[in-house]
This record gives structure tokens, C-alpha cells and sequence, in this order.
């Protein structure tokens, strides 16, 4: 809601999930205009290029065991993303 007040530089908001690709950053909630969405990406940016479509979540996937997943809320239900083998799995 507050992203689309017309403002063009908005504050970035830390999720407090560290990067597992850098072990340096940490990830950064971002907005999109192009998709009106928001993304997830690493504070170390431009040296680390990690982004995640959905929030992410400090807890192994249980496929690749990759430490930070994504987490996306449906109507019912959540699903685990998966940023490195790109699994989903429900909650």
C-alpha cells in the first residue's frame, strides 16, 4: 500500500534472513513498478546477486537442503519455495 503513494525512492526494509550465496548481506525488501510487486534481494548487491520472488525464510528446503526458502501464502494453504533447486512443497 505504501509503495504506490507515487514515491519514487522508498526505504529498503531488512528481513533479517542472511544471504547463504555471500554469508556477507542480508535480504532487502524491494518494490517493483515494472511487475507492481515486491521482490527480495541481497544487501551486497552488486558482488552478490541473490533474489527471491517470495519472502524469505530461514529454514532448509527438504529437497536440496539449500538454508533459505521462500515463502508464498495461498487462499488455504503456504507453499515452500525453493530459490536453488526451485521445488515447491506445501505447508
Amino acid at each position: 500500500e505504501g509503495y504506490k503513494n507515487g514515491c519514487k525512492k522508498t526505504l529498503k526494509f531488512s528481513t533479517e534472513v542472511s544471504c547463504p550465496d555471500c554469508n556477507k548481506g542480508t535480504f532487502l525488501e524491494h518494490y517493483s513498478q515494472k511487475t507492481s510487486g515486491l521482490f527480495y534481494s541481497c544487501s551486497n548487491y552488486p558482488a552478490c546477486k541473490n533474489v527471491l520472488n517470495n519472502p524469505p525464510l530461514k529454514s532448509e528446503c527438504p529437497h536440496c537442503l539449500y538454508p533459505v526458502v521462500g515463502i508464498k501464502k495461498l487462499k488455504k494453504d503456504k507453499e515452500v519455495h525453493c530459490a536453488k533447486c526451485k521445488r515447491v512443497t506445501k505447508l
